[in-house]
């Protein structure tokens, strides 16, 4: 089947000039070779990815995280809601199955949320350069704190290895060097330990978000623009300090397009 235009920009007739549909879809910033005009008239090729990346293009142009943040607020509340003591050490939450947990009661994948959880620590960091909000930035340094506190032995020698190399090794400053020693390299378990705490720092910075009007942050811009620039590699601002995946990239992105870790354009789940 042919196609007769792509979202509003018109494809034209079989022979007739190419350049007005580039053009077209150069003004919405997204690049379309001059070739491939005849292809998508004639059915030989899809036009689902352009589709895709036109609204991703609108989606930047929108200066939109709406989606994002009240996608993301359902998660958190979750799993405020879920978080419980533990029976041994009531300092400390359980966080057995908590993910799965979460999953089940937003009837979601565990995986999908495991990415998100990743990509709401990069939105967090990107957000916050040189602790860019003090209150907040206090505010997770106290959690953070607390954190190695209830997780620290009564003595040197029976503190947890992961809490003795976060607790030597963070800077108990920025967020930013916190998220670059808890990396996946301290071991998942143990930073699975940190997400109910972390959850009252996310439900802080997003009502935030909402609250000074859903703009963009520099994580959205660049795991949107990914896609637009073909050369352009994983959000560079975090990639290096927390180990940002492609696929938490990926769902990152259609979260805010579509408000959903798949994009429903492309028929392969993102993961």
């Amino acid at each position: 089947m042919s196609e007769s235009q792509i979202g509003d920009v018109p494809l034209g007739q079989k022979g007739t000039d190419r350049n007005a549909p580039v053009a077209a879809f150069k003004g919405k910033g997204v690049r379309v070779a001059p070739s491939t005009i005849p292809e998508l008239r004639a059915g030989r090729r899809k036009g689902k990815v352009i589709e895709n990346n036109v609204l991703i293009s609108e989606k930047l142009a929108q200066d939109d995280a709406s989606l994002k943040n009240g996608f993301y607020l359902g998660i958190i509340n979750k799993a405020l809601e879920l978080r419980t003591p533990q029976v041994r050490y009531k300092h400390r939450y359980d966080t057995n199955r908590y993910v799965e947990e979460i999953a089940v009661q937003l009837g979601k994948d565990k995986e999908d949320i495991r990415h998100l959880w990743g990509a709401m620590r990069a939105d967090l960091v990107s957000a916050n350069p040189d602790e860019a909000d003090p209150q907040l930035a206090e505010k997770f340094r106290q959690t953070a704190e607390k954190f190695i506190a209830d997780y620290s032995g009564p003595y040197p020698s029976s503190e947890h290895p992961p809490v003795r190399n976060l607790n030597q090794n963070w800077d108990h400053r920025t967020v930013r060097d916190f998220y670059r020693v808890m990396s996946p390299a301290i071991g998942v378990r143990f930073i699975a330990t940190w997400m109910p705490y972390e959850m009252e720092i996310m439900s802080d910075f997003y009502k935030k978000q909402v609250a000074e009007g859903n703009r963009l942050t520099p994580f959205d811009r660049d795991s949107l623009g990914v896609t637009l620039i073909p050369t352009a590699q994983a959000p560079a601002r975090t990639a290096a300090d927390m180990g940002v995946r492609s696929e938490t990239v990926n769902a990152h992105r259609n979260i805010l397009v579509y408000g959903s870790p798949q994009s429903p354009l492309m028929v392969r789940k993102l993961r």
